[in-house]
């Protein structure tokens, strides 16, 4: 039986120390998160119910909005999605759920960063529960060689309260349907939507001579729709009725029912003898001199939800005030943009592009006589999370790390006999043997 100091080796067993230490710091905190986010995806489903009334609309090159409803109850969802024939590994949540833990009637799943031209299928996740349907299937749209025109219609929605409601919107010509735009309701119940991206399945712009069915729904208030010729950018007011019958984006009888409910029969007047009367002379005018009228000032253009230099999101819908039945031309970094017309009320809406890069924009509205410029910011939506599941891998990690720690720290004090000594006073330890 002999002795050895411990302080032999000093630089390994130095070595090993910091090495347990930063295992220890960076595994245990890393873990915990990963532990947690782990039980909340499990533990935190809540109740479920099947989705209904599920439409597939803004369907672009590479983006399309999945919204239905679960009427009967407030629920949390997902939905997984990919290439069809593929696994579905990339889920998205509700637009208005980071993370996905609020409840809503009704969801509002836009999907991004998608492949032009490409099948994809989706499945909703309710609660604990998985929903799949044959229909569960969408094709984006080619690649377009131009931007579209912007095309905004206007209108609103009465009847009922608006803290939770979607606005849909198509055009028809009698014979087929086009793809479907949709927005949120905002909770004055005053829409605008930009049909321009309503386009044929085969991704062709539609028959100019079309009519537009807009379409409102709103959870526990009820529905409505209106329609009017493609060419007309205010719509009438919609009144909701909890009876009415669920939007179908397929069905043609929209156009059919508005145009038996409109039409009214032409009565012929009865005829009334026209009594005789003497003729008159005709007296002779003489010519008087055109007053001159004093120049009329028209209704300065101005913005009401917009001041300079503030943050803007793409699509947003910017409002004012200008003069009545005016044609406003919108232009964005001094291209045009599109052209809005003030309403009778002297009120104006036009809804920005989707599609525009983000950063510092100047913003003009002109008129025949007048022009406003503006400097705007608008912000990176690709800087907001998209996916659900992405969130949640880069902590797996951490788990890994957690436990090869572990293993290590075992390891070392069961086959390193300098190991069972390493908590100790290595002045007074020694081993034998």
């Amino acid at each position: 039986m002999y002795s050895r100091n411990i302080g032999q080796g000093p630089k390994l067993r130095k070595f090993w120390q910091i090495l347990i230490v930063v295992f220890i710091t960076i595994s245990i905190p890393l873990g915990l998160i990963a532990l947690k986010l782990s039980l909340d995806m499990k533990s935190d489903a809540g109740p479920t119910e099947e989705p209904q009334e599920l439409v597939i609309s803004n369907i672009t090159d590479t983006s399309f909005v999945i919204s239905f409803l679960t009427p009967s109850m407030e629920t949390k969802a997902t939905v997984n999605y990919g290439e069809q024939g593929e696994d579905l590994n990339s889920s998205s949540f509700d637009e208005r759920s980071e993370d996905g833990t609020e409840s809503f009637h009704l969801h509002y799943h836009k999907i991004t960063n998608l492949k032009p031209d490409t099948d994809y299928t989706f499945q909703v996740v309710v609660g604990s529960e998985t929903y799949e349907s044959a229909d569960y299937t969408i094709k984006t749209m080619p690649i377009s060689s131009s931007l579209p025109t912007p095309s905004p219609i206007n209108g609103k929605v009465v009847g009922g309260t608006y803290e939770e409601g979607v606005v849909y919107a198509h055009l028809s010509d009698g014979t087929q349907n086009s793809t479907v735009v949709s927005d949120f309701l905002p909770s004055s119940g005053a829409y605008a939507l930009d049909i321009s991206n309503a386009k044929t399945k085969a991704g062709e712009d539609f028959p100019a001579d079309a009519q537009i069915v807009v379409f409102a729904s709103v959870p526990t208030q009820g529905k409505g729709y209106v329609t009017n010729d493609a060419d007309e950018q205010f719509m009438e007011d919609i009144t909701l009725d909890e009876n009415a019958t669920s939007y179908n984006p397929e069905s043609l009888e929209y156009i059919g029912e508005e145009s038996e409910t409109t039409e009214t029969p032409t009565q012929t007047p009865e005829a009334t003898p026209e009594p005789t009367t003497a003729p008159t002379a005709i007296p002779t005018t003489v010519p008087t001199p055109i007053p001159t009228t004093p120049e009329t000032t028209s209704e300065q253009v101005k913005v009401s939800n917009l001041s300079n230099f503030e943050n803007i999101i793409p699509g947003a819908v910017i409002m004012g005030t200008g003069e009545p039945n005016s044609v406003l031309t919108i232009k964005l970094r001094g291209v045009n943009i599109g052209t809005t017309v003030v309403s009778p009320q002297k009120t104006w809406q036009f809804q920005l592009p989707t599609e525009i890069s983000p950063g510092n924009a100047e913003l003009s509205i002109e008129s025949d006589d007048q022009v406003l410029t503006m400097n705007i910011v608008i912000e990176d939506l690709e800087d907001l999370p998209v996916t659900a599941i992405s969130d949640y891998t880069s902590f797996f990690p951490g788990i890994i790390i957690f436990f090869l720690g572990l293993y290590l720290i075992m390891w070392i004090q069961t086959n390193h006999k300098w190991g069972r000594g390493i908590y100790k006073d290595r002045s007074t330890i020694a081993i034998l043997q």
